[in-house]
């Protein structure tokens, strides 16, 4: 019963939807603007949580919940009518919602997995990372693709248009976690290898402790450069 009741709520929700009008190009733009800023915004707190928990259950669960908003989406902006012919923005937004809805439901997933075994080596970290870096890059191509298609219909339609702050700050977002990943994987490059320095040392492995020590004094070489960069 309470199925039933679900879904006749949600044919209710989507005819209405089906039958709004816009009387002007500035309230049909507000509401893709408003459809797609949730989004962005949920995206944020995901991302976030991501790099600053191992909690792997309540980042699947985050994840999970960005789907079933993008699933949402997707089904209230299809009921949306095109502005005087211009479907051009709910086009795109709707391809846009497709390559949100891939991201969360397999690139992010497989973010996680990685994430799981990050812990294990420098390969398996790189690994996780580049996958990480990855996935944001392609979410915030597809939030640039919006933004393009919102000063189109703007341009179109004698709109002046203002950049959001949720733009300037996933932007801030991404590059703050580029900068982050750029200074700790070195940094985790050199303590897992200094970690079996001392395992080697520990067993008194000469040949160990050889491999150990060149294995180091590399990983340090590598991370100078690194942290030469970020402080100037």
């Amino acid at each position: 019963m309470l199925r039933i009741l679900t879904f006749l709520a949600f044919l209710t929700s989507l005819t209405a939807l089906q039958g709004q009008t816009f009387d002007n190009p500035a309230d049909y733009f507000d509401r893709f603007n408003q459809a797609h800023g949730a989004i962005v915004q949920k995206n944020m707190e995901y991302l976030q949580y991501v790099v600053h928990t191992d909690n792997l259950m309540e980042i699947a669960q985050r994840r999970l919940e960005l789907l079933e908003l993008v699933n949402q989406t997707k089904a209230q902006i299809t009921g949306l009518p095109d502005y005087d012919g211009d479907g051009s923005m709910k086009a795109e937004l709707l391809s846009i919602l497709d390559v949100y809805h891939e991201l969360f439901d397999v690139d992010f997933e497989q973010v996680e997995l990685l994430k799981s075994a990050s812990q294990q080596s420098f390969t398996a970290m790189e690994q996780y990372m580049t996958a990480h870096e990855a996935a944001e890059e392609k979410l915030a191509g597809a939030s640039e693709r919006f933004l393009t298609a919102q000063r189109a219909f703007a341009s179109r339609h004698n709109l002046q248009l203002m950049e959001g702050a949720q733009s300037t700050e996933a932007r801030q977002l991404n590059e703050l976690n580029a900068y982050q990943r750029a200074l700790f994987l070195p940094s985790f490059r050199v303590n897992k290898a200094n970690a079996a320095f001392l395992d080697a040392l520990e067993q008194q492995d000469a040949g160990a402790m050889r491999q150990a020590h060149q294995t180091l004094l590399e990983a340090c070489e590598a991370v100078l450069p690194v942290l030469a960069t970020a402080t100037d």
